[in-house]
């Protein structure tokens, strides 16, 4: 009896090692260089707090380019990059640059007014994930 305890046991932890996370959005003001991930994570920001992005796909990407769109709140698309990528990347960093720094919500959206916006990811013109984000007033 413990030996098929024993082997259930390691059956059911082979196959939670070998499940894939779901695609996710991380987005924040700051971007850590030496762990290559978002520091400072929010989905709320001041018009003029740095927008960072990024995906995280769970596995490495199965397709050749990838696209971003960030969508004001009336549907219009304000912001959007067609981006190659490899089989050997499973993550992906939008960090907009604009005279030497990181351009904020408010270029990317090219608004200052509080509303929500919309980051979304496609592969092949099918959506992969995508989240919402706030720009609220000045505190």
């Amino acid at each position: 009896m413990k030996k098929i305890i024993l082997i259930s046991f390691i059956t059911l932890l082979s196959l939670t090692a070998c499940q894939e996370k779901a695609p996710q959005i991380v987005s924040g003001r700051e971007w850590n260089a030496g762990r290559n991930l978002v520091a400072d994570t929010t989905s709320s920001f001041l018009h003029w707090d740095p927008l960072i992005v990024q995906l995280d796909y769970g596995k490495n990407f199965d397709f050749d380019s990838l696209k971003c769109e960030i969508i004001d709140e009336s549907g219009k698309v304000r912001y959007s990059k067609m981006t190659a990528v490899s089989p050997k990347m499973g993550s992906y960093t939008l960090q907009g640059k604009k005279k030497g720094s990181v351009m904020t919500i408010g270029d990317f959206l090219r608004s200052k007014k509080p509303q929500t916006a919309t980051v979304r990811f496609f592969a092949k013109d099918s959506l992969i994930v995508e989240k919402n984000i706030q720009v609220i007033a000045e505190k």
